[in-house]
């Protein structure tokens, strides 16, 4: 089995920033280019993905250059070490959260996809597997199935900070490895049955978005970008209606 990892981390805002990086590896390990931005520039808006403890991608928005400023990263490598190939069904510490990189309040929503890429008939998204933790994150089970989930996070973020994690394992079920298919080849007027593992040469791929809206109008904002509809209590606490 090939183990090819395609990561899109998309950062989106009220202003809708559009596509932060994607990245394409085998063996889980992944490229990507690099972004250089000042440090000493505040913004106003701005979403870091932290794995692990390390910040592995960003994109901040300044209200003043109107401009978005996406910096790239690596996924996995505080995860599977350099020298190791992804193995079936061992648990990888995968630790996900996300920092408020901006200067204003932001609702973070996270969206997870899992599908297996190329001739994939029968093949099952389950078996790409990364446990979700509810610490103040709503999985929305009305938008969610086995190979899309999506979750809020329930608490305003304020400036530099973080939200809990929303994943803390990721592993290739071994199953993948028990699924045997049979190929029939004709031969000599006769038929060849050969057991085949059915993911033998499969490719599986991993994205995860992240948006986010500020604190303004913000069950309008969810609404209207999100498409869902929330209460926000007193304590700004989000919950699905």
């Amino acid at each position: 089995m090939n183990k090819k990892v395609i990561i899109i981390i998309a950062i989106l805002l009220v202003i809708i920033i559009s596509l932060l990086l994607i990245k394409n590896n085998t063996y889980s390990k992944n490229s990507a280019n690099y972004a250089k931005q000042e440090a000493s520039t505040s913004y106003d808006y701005g979403i870091t993905l932290i794995e692990n403890e390390v910040e592995i991608a960003n994109v901040n928005y300044s209200s003043v250059s109107g401009s978005a400023l996406p910096t790239n990263g690596t996924l996995f490598n505080e995860t599977i070490p350099e020298y190791e190939n992804l193995k079936i069904g061992k648990h990888y510490e995968e630790k996900l959260k996300v920092k408020n990189s901006g200067t204003k309040s932001i609702y973070i929503r996270a969206i997870i996809n899992k599908s297996w890429v190329g001739d994939n008939d029968g093949y099952d998204s389950k078996l790409i597997e990364l446990n979700l933790l509810e610490n103040n994150w709503i999985i929305d089970y009305s938008l969610s199935t086995d190979s899309r989930i999506v979750l809020y996070y329930a608490k305003p973020i304020t400036s530099g900070g973080t939200t809990s994690e929303f994943t803390d394992i990721f592993s290739i079920n071994s199953k993948v490895q028990n699924d045997i298919i049979f190929s029939e080849e004709n031969i000599n007027n006769g038929k060849s049955i050969t057991p085949i593992r059915r993911y033998d040469g499969a490719d599986f791929l991993v994205d995860v978005t992240v948006d986010a809206v500020g604190i303004d109008n913000v069950q309008y904002d969810i609404k209207s970008n999100w498409g869902v509809d929330v209460n926000i209590d007193a304590s700004g606490t989000l919950s699905l209606k």
